[in-house]
């Protein structure tokens, strides 16, 4: 798992280096600021955010959520957000993008929210109704912006970090008990997410939050940029699940009525540790990321490694 994300991280800085206007304003700014993390649907406010958690080691921090009243789906207010990744203002972002419509728990809940993407499809279904659609052409929108956002950060040297639910149809993972829906289409399987991938060598990274203190066993997936990734690998390969049964789960709903995914939507305290911890520290011992320019032809590279 290491030596995976440390040859791909090798392999990008051989592979190229940001543009020149990108390394001068790089190098400007570093030399008038802290490094800097963009979190992209951080979620509503919290004392215990991984904002609270960066800043406590020295970052500046930006959180995004609508929540917040930061809606990335306004035009003007993305298109300064992103200038500002293309001028090397972020040293990091870390994406958490809505998973409603990619659910796996939409197969398992018993016709409550049918699934809206499907394997068997290519990941889109007919017959929705006007709502199903709108919420579709919602997440497509957000996938496409923050994927936009995350090949700018990359291309001006820093790391990206994206977080969404495991693939729970690929056989590749059966040996960590995920294949058991066939016909799921997780956010993975997005053309865009395929290019992002693949244009910058980033891995993914399989764990179960649990691990981390979440209620919730929550098998997640990371899509990290090399760099990222040699920091945050040694940790994960010891992320495992050693748990008989789980206090919550993130399908259903729970004894008031109300469903259960928005409250294992938060990621645990322990988890907001792990990664300003890990990404924090280990960037700046270095100053900033590893140099993560596309990959010459934008088709080499990418794979996936899980916890061991």
């Amino acid at each position: 798992l290491e030596q995976a994300a440390l040859d791909a991280a090798a392999q990008v800085e051989g592979g190229g280096a940001p543009s020149a206007t990108a390394q001068r304003g790089r190098r400007a700014l570093g030399a008038e600021r802290r490094l800097r993390v963009l979190h992209l649907f951080a979620g509503p406010a919290r004392d215990d955010s991984l904002a609270a958690e960066f800043e406590a080691r020295g970052w500046e921090t930006v959180e995004v959520d609508v929540l917040q009243g930061q809606d990335l789906l306004r035009g003007k207010y993305y298109r300064t957000l992103l200038q500002r990744a293309r001028d090397a203002e972020f040293d990091l972002v870390i994406i958490g993008s809505p998973c409603g419509t990619y659910s796996w728990a939409r197969f398992r809940d018993g016709g409550t929210a049918r699934p809206l993407r499907r394997r068997s499809a290519g990941g889109r279904v007919g017959g929705l109704s006007a709502k199903e659609r709108w919420a579709l052409q919602e997440a497509d929108e957000l996938v496409e912006r923050a994927a936009k956002i995350a090949e700018a950060v990359a291309t001006a040297g820093g790391e990206f970090v994206w977080e969404n639910p495991a693939d729970r149809g690929d056989p590749a993972l059966a040996g960590l008990g995920l294949y058991n829906e066939p016909d799921h289409f997780p956010l993975w399987l997005e053309p865009v997410m395929v290019r992002l991938q693949q244009r910058f060598a980033a891995l993914q990274l399989h764990f179960p939050q649990c691990f981390f203190g979440s209620p919730f066993q929550k098998w997640t997936t990371l899509l990290a940029s090399p760099g990222a990734a040699a920091l945050l690998a040694p940790g994960l390969a010891r992320a495992v699940c050693l748990h008989a049964r789980h206090e919550q789960r993130a399908r259903g709903y729970d004894q008031y009525g109300e469903p259960n995914a928005p409250r294992a939507a938060a990621y645990p305290p322990g988890m907001h540790a792990f990664l300003a911890n890990t990404l924090a520290e280990g960037l700046s011992a270095r100053g900033g990321g590893v140099a993560c320019a596309p990959v010459a032809g934008g088709v080499r590279g990418g794979g996936t490694v899980a916890a061991a």
